[in-house]
Formats: C-alpha cells, sequence, structure tokens
C-alpha cells in the first residue's frame, strides 16, 4: 500500500476531502484574477521596503530593470526584485533607489491600450507615482539618461547581473 493506506482507504479520503480542495483552488484562482492590475500590498509596504533599502545605501543608488514584455502566448511575469520594490506588474519599467537624495524613481511608459490589454489598473496610467507610492515617475525613455546622470555623482551603484527571470524559472539556476 502506498502511503500506508490501501487504495479504498485512499479513495474514501479523496472523497471526502475532494470539494474543499477544489474549493481552495477557485478561492486560489479567484483572488489572483482580482489581484491582477493592483498593487499585491498596499503601497505603504513597497515604501517600507523601499525606505530600508534607502538606508542601507547610504552614499549610493540601486536600478532595477522590471521584465521585458513577452511574445506570443506566454503569460506576464515580473522580475522579483523590481516587485519586491514597488509591486509594478508592467513590462519594460524601471526603478532607481536613490540613497543620496532618499527617493524612488519609477520609469514607465504605458498606454492606456496596453494597460488595458495587460489587464492593470488605468491609475497606474494616469498618476503612476500616486498609484504605487514612489516619489517621481518619468517615461520609460529617461531612464538610461538619468542613471547615467546619476551614475557621475554618486559614490555607488547597485545594480544586479543575474538573468533575467521567466516564467517558472529561477534565476539562480541559470548561473550554475
Amino acid at each position: 500500500p502506498e502511503f500506508g493506506l490501501e487504495p479504498s482507504e485512499r479513495r474514501t479520503i479523496l472523497k471526502k476531502h475532494l470539494s474543499q480542495i477544489l474549493l481552495g483552488i477557485l478561492l486560489v484562482f479567484s483572488v489572483s484574477i482580482f489581484l491582477h492590475g493592483e498593487l499585491q500590498f498596499e503601497k505603504s509596504e513597497y515604501a517600507g521596503r523601499r525606505a530600508k533599502l534607502i538606508e542601507a545605501i547610504p552614499e549610493g543608488i540601486a536600478d532595477f530593470l522590471g521584465a521585458q514584455p513577452v511574445t506570443g502566448y506566454y503569460e506576464f511575469f515580473q522580475n522579483n526584485d523590481f516587485m519586491y520594490f514597488c509591486g509594478v506588474d508592467a513590462p519594460g519599467a524601471a526603478l532607481i533607489i536613490d540613497g543620496v537624495a532618499k527617493e524612488s524613481l519609477l520609469f514607465l511608459t504605458l498606454s492606456e491600450r496596453g494597460a488595458r490589454s495587460e489587464n492593470l489598473s488605468m491609475d497606474l496610467v494616469e498618476k503612476p507615482a500616486e498609484f504605487t507610492g514612489v516619489d517621481r515617475h518619468y517615461p520609460s525613455e529617461r531612464f538610461t539618461a538619468m542613471l547615467a546622470r546619476l551614475a557621475e555623482s554618486r559614490k555607488v551603484v547597485y545594480t544586479s547581473f543575474k538573468p533575467e527571470e521567466l516564467m517558472r524559472e529561477c534565476s539562480s539556476e541559470k548561473l550554475n
């Protein structure tokens, strides 16, 4: 017998708990649909995370690149570090956390049509700084110039050299 149970005992347990299992799956699925396009946590949670990083890098900046848009029929998944610090689930975004100026800068260009196709909140398009709690917002095109300007006046630039994590991947496994 597998797991110390006879087949008839396994069937009885499965029948008894099947409705609870299905209800749990339905609940997880419903919550993920409800949260898609919204921040997963309160913006104060992300602000607190950024504040801790700001305190840890008083003489430098840290930059985080969001995941790039996907091609084909795959679902978009945001970079874990980017998601941790700002919660924005939009492709092509970037974030700079400045320990010297003690502020966070979000770089995001998103049209209303793009937001609708990705099921993102219109507030992210219309007022991204207010929606996310970052200090300032700029179009994505300004990221490189802003990073270069800040890098000239800061002692340290922290950046990740890990490969981008795609759906169901772990970047640390790619490095082996």
